[in-house]
């Protein structure tokens, strides 16, 4: 049996959506994600390219992100039990390029 994957939204994120802080066409992009990612599993979602999930290095080590279009990019850190998966999506910000 697969394990259950869990996504729990940051407050912050919760309200940067509400507040209309992120677009719309963003929000609904992340909402496909999550909907994917409950019902198919983190690990099947990874395999999708239009997704570019990818781990993070250096400071951000431990974190990952996924494409939402060429700007902005969810930041979510993931935890494993025995028994679940669980996904905690920190921030959705614009993304700077350095």
């Amino acid at each position: 049996m697969d394990k259950v994957t869990t996504v729990l939204v940051a407050q912050e994120v919760v309200k940067a959506i509400r507040r209309g802080l992120v677009p719309l066409h963003i929000a609904h992009k992340f909402l496909k994600w999550k909907t994917d990612v409950q019902k198919l599993g983190i690990r099947e979602v990874r395999k999708s390219p239009g997704y570019h999930d990818e781990g993070l290095k250096g400071v951000d080590a431990g974190r990952r992100s996924v494409r939402l279009n060429q700007a902005w990019r969810l930041f979510y850190i993931e935890t494993e039990t025995s028994t679940c998966n669980i996904i905690a999506v920190k921030e959705i910000n614009k993304h700077e390029y350095r």
